[in-house]
């Protein structure tokens, strides 16, 4: 049963690795025609918003974002996601609407999961990572 595991940790490595070379080969732009790649180091901005998770069927379930960046999020839902569910989001409260689809990764603690953006436009991401890197430059030691 570890085998699959490791291999899966393996791909997900794999992923990443192929995520930051096409990052640097793209000039520093994540293309709107690949998914962007969740990484613990990537640039956060620690925000509380309020979002909308949409499902394939159901109601809308209202989330608080913990911390927001250009590849993805953490949410806190008070309804369970699945890993690897994948949900329609909107976030109306920024420079810009920026709606579209995420992952859930995995689920961090209870009611809090991670979530990666897939196929976002240019404009979404670089809204997304002004954001961050505006906060990110105002921590002291930044």
């Amino acid at each position: 049963m570890t085998a699959p595991r490791d291999s899966a940790q393996r791909s997900a490595a794999q992923a990443d690795q192929y995520a930051a070379e096409r990052w640097i080969n793209e000039g520093g732009r994540v293309p709107a025609t690949s998914p962007t790649v969740a990484s613990p180091r990537a640039l956060r901005a620690q925000i509380t918003l309020s979002a909308t998770l949409r499902r394939q069927t159901g109601s809308p379930i209202a989330v608080r974002i913990l911390d927001l960046g250009p590849d993805g999020m953490r949410v806190s839902s008070p309804r369970p996601l699945a890993d690897d569910e994948t949900v329609d989001f909107d976030l109306p409260n920024l420079q810009i609407r920026v709606a579209g689809r995420a992952r859930v990764l995995r689920q961090h603690a209870p009611h809090v999961y991670v979530m990666r953006f897939e196929r976002l436009p240019d404009p979404m991401v670089r809204c997304l990572h002004t954001l961050a890197a505006n906060q990110h430059r105002s921590q002291p030691g930044a």
